[in-house]
């Protein structure tokens, strides 16, 4: 039919729609289509043809990244070409520059998800660093953190205390309130021990001496 052969040297844009010669169409490198000179546009990253469906511009930046190259942040989930994201050291997901915390510790780029502010001092760690309350289990700088003296488990400043009668230190756990002191699981142990001695013998001397006036009078 008339017309055949220019039909067949025209292909479609996938961008705008408009017809274009064969030898002026670009090629996405990603799904193959043809592109106009107007809407074939290069990748930022590998310089490869792009259509509109393949293709995010950098929230940063403005360029245009092909989808293997565009970076997702985890913090705020926009998109970035790789010169304006960095890897989370904890879990290695991209974070732009806005969505990074940089841990107390280490100084690290720490995505928002694993990151958390030490409960003494509310410095952000990651989790990496941060060590944990083993009696309240908040997160806390290792130097904020005391080995309790009878169970061996770490604790922060809120939950241990000082035995007043030993010097120990001891978690909530292991500590008895005799008034305004402390004492240690042992020594509140040794302290109830004594009293009960002290009560038996008492009683048992009473006892005695009942008994002695009983018979002093029969």
């Amino acid at each position: 039919m008339p017309g055949d052969g220019l039909l067949v040297s025209l292909r479609r844009c996938a961008g705008c729609g408009r017809m274009i010669p064969i030898a002026q169409a670009h090629t996405c490198s990603l799904c193959q289509v043809a592109l106009c000179e107007r809407c074939a546009v290069l990748c930022k990253t590998c310089g490869e043809v792009v259509c509109p469906s393949d293709r995010q511009a950098c929230t940063a930046c403005g360029q245009w990244q092909c989808r293997r190259h565009v970076r997702t942040c985890r913090g705020c989930d926009l998109p970035f070409c790789p010169d304006h994201v960095v890897d989370c050291v904890v879990c290695g997901q991209a974070v732009c520059e806005k969505c990074a915390v940089r841990c107390a510790v280490c100084d690290r780029a720490v995505c928002p998800a694993d990151v958390a502010p030490c409960g003494e001092c509310g410095e952000m760690m990651c989790s990496r660093c941060a060590d944990r309350c083993d009696h309240c289990g908040t997160f806390q700088h290792t130097a904020h953190l005391v080995l309790c003296e009878l169970s061996g488990k770490a604790v922060c400043r809120e939950c241990r205390g000082t035995c007043s009668q030993c010097g120990r230190t001891v978690a909530a756990a292991y500590e008895h309130r005799h008034g305004h002191r402390v004492l240690c699981v042992r020594c509140h142990n040794e302290t109830v021990r004594k009293r009960h001695w002290a009560t038996a013998v008492t009683a048992a001397a009473v006892l005695l001496i009942v008994t002695g006036l009983y018979l002093g009078f029969a």
